[in-house]
């Protein structure tokens, strides 16, 4: 292709592109303006060209693209600029691009803009954050009153069970409606911390897991009060991960599993750790001497809404997954005695460790 049909294809690219490309000369005056310019501002090319460019500014955004272009003609760099403009009905065009400058022959500076309009991507974003606004609102008024209302019948159902004085069936019957009332719980807490991982990320700090390991276990024995959680084996300290609370939660699940998984009035939760220096992994081991889980289940434990356990402890795995993995760790279930599920089941978390003892 010879230089003419070159000059001629840039010339049709320029003239039929979808955003606003302005030349301004040294004075900030507009020497060029390809259609888009008067297409979505509204004004001709005859009341654009010669016209300095800020004068179809808001008065915020003048002081925005005099900095960016002081910027340009320092540096001779490429500055990104977000800038509102007023189009000839009065109505406001925002405005999203670049400003870079352009040296001739003669040294002389030219200021080359490229500008999208993003008036409507803008308003929906306006929109889209209103609406997570009011949902974020009214999931945290749901939860509350739920959770309100958990704990009410919750406390209801724990003194007729402690009274003693219930026939057999109905005794039955009340610690069913106990234990849903408590996967409801479960189901609510751990929606509500979806939502909020969704919608905020994962801030991590350094913490002690085995710090955190002994807050969920004291937090998760009052929730049993008729039965005795016992932990066998330890959690060294001087560890440090990158975490925050919510790797507690993941450890209350865990620990809570195995409580609802051992019928006995004695609950024991073995933990050991283990390290992998060579990858800097902390294995992190929990055990209970329950009941465990079928080969075809110890997959879907964190994924399938229909897994034995998740009908107990609602969304509750699938949390510790995600948690898990935002650390840059991963999970997996195993059992106890390898080869037997019946006599336990074996959680490990892997994270990455920062220090060591």
């Amino acid at each position: 292709m010879n230089d003419s049909k070159m000059d001629e294809l840039v010339r049709l690219v320029v003239m039929n592109a979808p955003c606003l490309i302005l030349i301004l000369d040294e004075d900030g005056k507009v020497v060029y303006a390809n259609p888009a310019v008067s297409s979505t501002l509204g004004y001709s090319l005859d009341r654009v060209l010669g016209a300095p460019f800020e004068e179809f500014l808001r008065p915020r955004s003048k002081s925005d693209f005099q900095e960016a272009v002081r910027k340009v003609e320092s540096t001779g760099g490429l500055q990104l600029v977000y800038l509102s403009a007023l189009k000839r009905d009065g109505s406001v065009c925002d405005l999203d691009g670049n400003v870079f400058g352009l040296r001739d022959e003669h040294e002389n500076m030219w200021v080359c803009c490229c500008f999208y309009d993003v008036t409507k991507a803008k308003r929906a974003m306006t929109m889209i954050r209103d609406r997570e606004r009011k949902t974020s609102e009214l999931l945290k008024t749901v939860t509350h009153d739920l959770t309100s209302i958990h704990q009410e019948m919750t406390s209801a159902f724990e003194v007729l069970l402690g009274e003693g004085e219930l026939r057999e069936d109905l005794s039955n019957m009340v610690e069913d409606a106990l234990g849903e009332v408590r996967r409801g719980s479960r189901l609510v807490s751990a929606v509500a911390k979806l939502v909020r991982m969704d919608r905020e990320g994962f801030e991590a700090r350094p913490m002690d897991p085995a710090k955190c390991f002994t807050n969920a276990l004291e937090s998760v024995r009052p929730k049993y009060p008729d039965r005795e959680i016992v932990l066998e084996g330890e959690f060294p300290p001087g560890y440090v991960v990158n975490a925050n609370e919510l790797l507690c939660d993941a450890f209350a699940t865990l620990i809570g599993l195995m409580a609802e998984l051992d019928g006995s009035r004695t609950v024991v939760v073995d933990v050991s750790v283990t390290e992998d220096r060579g990858a800097s992994m902390l294995e992190i081991a929990i055990e209970g001497h329950g009941p465990g889980l079928k080969d075809e289940d110890k997959e879907s434990v964190f994924d399938d809404y229909e897994n034995p356990v998740n009908r107990v402890m609602g969304l509750s795995m699938t949390l510790v997954k995600r948690i898990v993995g935002a650390l840059g760790g991963d999970v997996r279930a195993e059992d106890r005695v390898a080869g037997d599920h019946r006599q336990g089941v074996r959680f490990v978390i892997r994270l990455p460790y920062v220090e060591s003892p």
